[in-house]
């Protein structure tokens, strides 16, 4: 026969072991629906923190070429307005932060090296006389697929002939350029990793 310590213990246990299971389980639900969330692709109603998506317009960006080299993995029409809305995002959150040096909306929208480069660039700017600081507007994007992971998480494309216009004291100065990028989806938010910019002769 139980002692009313041990009976005490045992009546403890009892208790406890439903609540430790079930917290186990959500637990695991929960870990489950990160890992499936992430390995899916950028769901458009919460690729930006809840706001809505804006696919831009054909003369901002446009996919000239999805086409890459069979059995290689192309992004359907949702993907590419997803990932084409992040990367128009991100050249309108640098044109925000050299005109405000306000960088903390470069996160949402870059990521590693590419983040680095341009928070470096805006700091630089914000950090010259108000007459040197350099602010830009850009356009005409036009985007060939060079690479899209099987799990729907990394993209590399290039952008070819692109317009960008620079102003410092009030003149301006448009020149065209090309670049490579290379896109992460982190937790459901495209951002631009790396890139590589020149300008066109």
């Amino acid at each position: 026969m139980l002692s009313s310590k041990a009976r005490l213990k045992l009546t403890i246990f009892l208790i406890a072991l439903p609540v430790t299971f079930f917290g186990g389980l959500l637990g695991f639900r929960l870990l489950l629906a990160f890992i499936t969330s992430f390995q899916q692709g950028a769901d458009p109603a919460s690729i930006f923190h809840g706001a809505l998506l804006i696919v831009p317009s054909p003369d901002q960006v446009t996919w000239k070429s999805i086409e890459v080299s069979a059995p290689a993995k192309q992004p359907d029409r949702g993907q590419q307005e997803q990932i084409s809305a992040a990367y128009w995002g991100a050249w309108r959150s640098l044109e925000r932060a050299l005109m405000t040096g306000n960088t903390s909306d470069l996160a949402t929208y870059w990521a590693g090296a590419a983040y680095q480069q341009v928070n470096a660039l805006v700091q630089t700017n914000a950090g010259l006389p108000r007459t040197q600081r350099r602010t830009q507007t850009d356009l005409g994007h036009q985007l060939y697929l060079k690479f899209y992971a099987e799990d729907d998480s990394v993209i590399q494309f290039e952008d070819r002939n692109f317009s960008i216009t620079y102003t410092t004291a009030g003149k301006s100065r448009t020149v065209h350029a090309s670049a490579s990028i290379v896109m992460t989806l982190d937790n459901g938010y495209w951002r631009i990793r790396l890139i590589s910019l020149h300008y066109d002769q």
